[in-house]
Order: structure tokens, then sequence, then C-alpha cells
């Protein structure tokens, strides 16, 4: 199964230290921010609404609630806009990069059963 919720913490992880939002996070430290109830007030900075309702929806507390993969390779924040001509080929980039991973755990998981 693909852990959506370590998805969500690394594309936070990622946008914090491609535009210094809040200051340098590492993975670790983001985990304590989100365990502490912060999360809200570190995703409110996420200017752009269809990338922050992306990683909203990934880092949902409640499992049950929590988008799945096939919703979140549906999101709008993936999917091409009007005057973007990039997000189709971010979009497929990540579909194929996922695609791997699940692979790859599958094979692991064979491996070690």
């Amino acid at each position: 199964m693909f852990d959506i919720f370590c998805f969500g913490l690394s594309l936070l992880e990622m946008i914090l230290i491609s535009s210094d939002i809040t200051g340098p996070h590492t993975f670790k430290q983001l985990c304590k921010i989100i365990n502490k109830g912060e999360k809200d007030e570190i995703l409110r900075n996420i200017i752009d609404e269809k990338m922050r309702d992306f990683i909203t929806k990934a880092l949902e507390d409640d499992p049950e609630k929590r988008a799945t993969l096939e919703e979140l390779l549906q999101h709008p924040f993936l999917l091409k806009g009007e005057n973007d001509h990039h997000e189709v080929k971010l979009s497929g980039e990540l579909a194929q990069l996922i695609s791997k991973y699940q692979m790859a755990r599958r094979q692991q998981q064979r491996t070690t059963a």
C-alpha cells in the first residue's frame, strides 16, 4: 500500500525547502510539527490553492478520510490547466514514479515473504 501521508509530508518538505516559507525543516521536524497539530499553520502559508488542497488531502489525520492514490492522481493540482502546459508532464512523471515505487514494494514483499 502506498503511504499517502508520508508522500504528503515529502511534498511539504520539498515545498518548504524550495520556498523557505517557514525556515529550514527536516523530515523529522515536520513529523513533530504535524504531530503537535501545527499542520494548518504551515499549510496556510502555501499560496497556491490547488497545491495546498492536494497536500491537505494527503495529510488528512484520519486514514479513512485521507485521499487515495487514485484520487490524488486525478486532483486538479496534477491535471493540465488552461495556461499550464507543464502540469500534464509532471502528472505523468509522478504517476510513473508511483508505479515504479509500487512495483519495487511488491517485489520486496515477495522476497521477504
